[in-house]
């Protein structure tokens, strides 16, 4: 058999050294796992015309032209460009993966208007961390600290 002991006397040095370990972890290899998770999930609000936690977006007001889909059309789905930007490599995608940072998104001019709406246009959040989501990438994350923290 073999253990470890740790006191309490010796806790706090031992979480100042855990903590310093956490500080400066390279955690561009979770990343790479986090960016399938934000992927999928954000198609799913996409396809499932919902917020990230589930709620479902306003409809339109009025049915949508020929021009844009005509009747029976997805939200936020007449060109396609948005949800590409997000989900793929498209025109407007951001995606940062940094060791201490990730950042992902896109830049079109008008994805702020959906994601957070205006006086005119109502709010469709198709960008964010829903239950599942987040429940997803803390299993993810702690995994891959936890590995890191025993030296594996």
């Amino acid at each position: 058999m073999a253990t470890e002991t740790l006191t309490l006397d010796q806790l706090p040095a031992w979480a100042n050294r855990e903590a310093a370990k956490l500080a400066t972890l390279n955690l561009v290899p979770v990343w790479k796992q986090v960016r399938l998770f934000l992927i999928a999930a954000t198609k799913e609000n996409f396809v499932g015309q919902h917020t990230p936690d589930g709620t479902p977006w306003m409809p339109f007001r009025r049915s949508p032209s020929r021009r844009r889909g005509g009747p029976g059309s997805k939200l936020l789905r007449d060109t396609g460009l948005l949800m590409t930007s997000v989900t793929a490599s498209g025109a407007g995608h951001i995606e940062e993966q940094a060791p201490q940072r990730f950042v992902f998104g896109t830049n079109l001019h008008y994805a702020g208007y959906h994601q957070f709406g205006t006086r005119r246009i109502p709010r469709r959040q198709f960008l964010g961390f829903g239950p599942k989501l987040l429940q997803d990438i803390d299993a993810a994350i702690g995994e891959f600290v936890e590995k890191k923290l025993a030296g594996k």
